[in-house]
């Protein structure tokens, strides 16, 4: 079995996220071509892909590793949260959200076990805790913590790790508890902010797995810019800048990929199997994509935070990710698609409600016009593509 032994060293440089599939027979697909490629280690939840207690992601991974459990480390998870930013009031088990006693984290690992089908976990996840109130709230005699120690002690699952959006100040105030071996957290090219908190952990032997490496499928597919700048340094693709970008951080471990095709799974496998940048092949990778919004007349944002919070309760690095996407990386209709299915998911990501007050712009440390990229990045949820932006 895979299960004993020190992490970081059974995870595969890409692994599997079973969050994107959009019907059973691509999980059973990608898991396929994941087994055959090496692929060590897929993350479930009971949330993912669920419909029902048949139809969801642990049951179709469950079907996909039959007969061959042992091939592939399974990690599943829950929180004591909601899902977002809030303590879960109201228990969901089928979702795994609200889990805040021993007697409601023993419900939800059973129901993922009998989803999955397996008598054990390898790994087993604090999920979505995104603020040190909800880490507590894991932490309280009688909770979540407490019954995943006994658990664990039973032989339930090996490795315990936790999965968090939060800024990397609070990621090391959490591994600083000592309970965890690995860490999920977001990183990609678009927005590398918790890049203290990789070193951190890496630094202290904790395996980190990066979560949208690919920025939730923007750096995928073709994109002629990506060639014409980076095809000296042997970077053909948006796959291959991005993941060389997260497995040549230091300290990075993975990078966790919603994959859901074979092609995908071998697309991404042959990206992560390139020689590592070292640091100076990495800065000047960064310089380039700064440069590239250069060219095209725009500035890069780099995801720092300093202009949040937004009056009007934006997301500002979030939304700019899709301004790199769309004028930066020109990534077209893909990158367009992608600003609208954020700004409809939520105001926070809505350009079109930037009341251009220049607050955010006194603080940009890059002087960066974004008042002006709002109104343009607006323009997306009308205009059927991204307008050209070109330099003077």
């Amino acid at each position: 079995m895979l299960c004993k032994g020190d992490i970081k060293e059974m995870l595969s440089p890409v692994t599997l996220g079973s969050m994107r599939f959009p019907h059973r027979e691509s999980a059973l697909e990608t898991v396929a071509a994941c087994l055959k490629a090496g692929v060590s280690y897929v993350d479930c939840s009971p949330a993912y892909c669920h419909t029902s207690e048949t139809e969801n992601s642990e049951a179709w991974v469950g079907e996909a590793l039959a007969g061959c459990r042992d091939a592939m480390l399974i990690a599943a998870k829950c929180s004591p949260g909601n899902g977002g930013l809030e303590i879960g009031e109201e228990y969901r088990p089928h979702k795994g959200f609200g889990v805040r006693s021993a007697a409601q984290l023993r419900q939800v690992m059973e129901q993922s076990r009998q989803r999955l089908g397996v008598d054990r976990f390898d790994c087993y996840h604090l999920w979505t805790v995104h603020n040190m109130a909800q880490v507590k709230e894991a932490y309280k005699p009688g909770g979540w913590m407490e019954e995943a120690r006994r658990a664990r002690a039973a032989g339930m699952f090996d490795h315990l790790g936790i999965t968090t959006h939060a800024d990397s100040a609070t990621i090391i105030e959490f591994l600083k508890t000592g309970d965890f071996e690995m860490i999920t957290l977001p990183y990609h090219l678009l927005d590398s902010t918790r890049e203290e908190a990789v070193r951190w952990a890496g630094e202290h032997g904790i395996a980190v797995l990066a979560m949208n490496p690919l920025a939730g499928g923007l750096l995928s597919g073709e994109a002629e810019s990506v060639e014409a700048v980076f095809g000296d340094m042997g970077i053909k693709s948006p796959v291959e800048l991005a993941l060389g970008f997260v497995l040549s951080a230091p300290g990075m471990t993975s990078a966790l990929c919603g994959m859901t095709s074979a092609a995908q799974v071998a697309e991404n496998t042959a990206a992560a199997a390139q020689p590592r940048w070292g640091g100076a092949e990495r800065g000047e990778v960064l310089r380039r994509f700064k440069g590239m919004g250069a060219d095209a007349g725009v500035g890069v944002c780099t995801g720092c935070g300093y202009c949040n919070p937004c009056p009007q309760g934006l997301d500002i690095p979030r939304i700019l990710r899709s301004h790199n996407a769309c004028y930066v990386l020109r990534l077209g209709e893909r990158a367009v698609k992608g600003y609208r299915e954020a700004a409809a998911w939520g105001e926070a990501y809505n350009a079109s409600r930037c009341a251009a007050c220049g607050v955010c712009e006194a603080r940009c440390p890059n002087s960066l016009p974004v008042s002006e990229m709002m109104s343009r990045l607006s323009r997306l949820n009308t205009d059927g593509q991204a307008e050209p932006v070109v330099s003077p």
